[in-house]
């Protein structure tokens, strides 16, 4: 998508973190929610970097297929 998205979805991200921070509930959390909440918020980043980085031939679905294709044949494979 580009390095506008890639921009724009930074920027996102770090206005979320400050608000939950500082001015949201993010101090009243317990220590297993806060980590929660900051490794989603690194799966953000890693989505969002992929996506701004997508090459435009390459559709979102084909990503999902690369990604989910072999956890799928796997859960087969299983049963």
């Amino acid at each position: 998508m580009g390095n506008y998205f890639l921009a724009g979805m930074s920027l996102l991200l770090i206005v979320n973190l400050i608000w939950e921070w500082k001015i949201g509930t993010f101090s009243k959390r317990n220590v297993r929610e806060e980590r929660a909440f900051l490794v989603l918020w690194g799966l953000a980043w890693i989505v969002v970097i992929s996506i701004s980085q997508f090459p435009p031939w390459t559709s979102p679905r084909q990503w999902i297929d690369f990604v989910y294709k072999p956890l799928l044949l796997w859960l087969k494979h299983r049963a």
